[in-house]
């Protein structure tokens, strides 16, 4: 099910950055990661138009410095309508978490997360019906 399936990070935070795209390609997914929206939007463009689509997008919700989470998944949309885009975040509070499906996102992954619940959201997105 991991083989061949490619997952863009976005997350401001290099540590956890490095540390989540380790556990990714440790369950055998194919993974690149981002530090800010901008970067993510331009990788998302460069990799549909190779033919070589990420499966899913995972996007850190608030970013320190460069374009946030809801930003993000808003341009992704305007370039790929089906996106399968998870939002991450440690603000559970925040808006964006509560109402994700309405913000565009078809996941949510509470900061802190073990890897089995990491490793969980990416296989619920990838059983969800694919794009026609």
């Amino acid at each position: 099910m991991t083989a061949g399936v490619r997952i863009l990070l976005m997350d401001d935070d290099e540590v956890l950055r490095k540390l989540t795209s380790k556990k990714l390609s440790r369950m055998g997914f194919d993974i690149e990661t981002a530090r800010e929206g901008n970067a993510a939007v331009n990788m998302y463009r460069d990799a549909l138009e190779t033919g070589r689509p990420y499966d899913i997008v995972i996007l850190d919700l608030v970013i320190q410095e460069g374009v946030d989470g809801k930003e993000t998944i808003a341009r992704l949309l305007q370039i790929d309508p089906r996106v399968r885009a998870i939002v991450s975040s440690g603000f559970v509070n925040d808006p964006t978490m509560s109402a994700f499906w309405e913000n565009g996102f078809i996941e949510i992954l509470p900061k802190p997360y073990k890897t089995n619940e990491l490793e969980d959201v990416i296989r619920r997105v990838l059983e969800l019906p694919g794009p026609d």
